[in-house]
């Protein structure tokens, strides 16, 4: 049972990670396919980049205060850093096309 539970600790945020990144993937492809990428799209791209950045900056930090191991922490934060990169080049692009 231990042995169970260990695995799942392993492969659950591996799993949430990639369901995010998926995710994100398919809604930015659907973006390109019906809009397309304008010069300034792609230069706002680079939020998802800085977002897992920061994520993983913040796991660094919340890693040596929580009982979890080092590597769930690492890639929750990375993955969830992405995923709130995303919100926020999705968030930049609609205040642009609103004004």
């Amino acid at each position: 049972m231990e042995t169970l539970l260990g695995i799942i600790m392993t492969v659950l945020p591996l799993l949430i990670v990639a369901i995010l990144v998926v995710f994100v993937i398919k809604r930015l492809a659907k973006k390109a396919k019906e809009e397309g990428f304008t010069h300034a799209d792609n230069q706002r791209a680079v939020f998802m980049p800085f977002g897992m950045l920061i994520g993983t900056s913040v796991g660094i930090l919340l890693g040596m205060f929580l009982p979890a191991s080092m590597g769930t922490i690492l890639t929750l934060g990375s993955g969830f850093g992405f995923f709130f990169g995303y919100l926020l080049f999705e968030w930049s692009t609609q205040k642009e096309t609103s004004a």
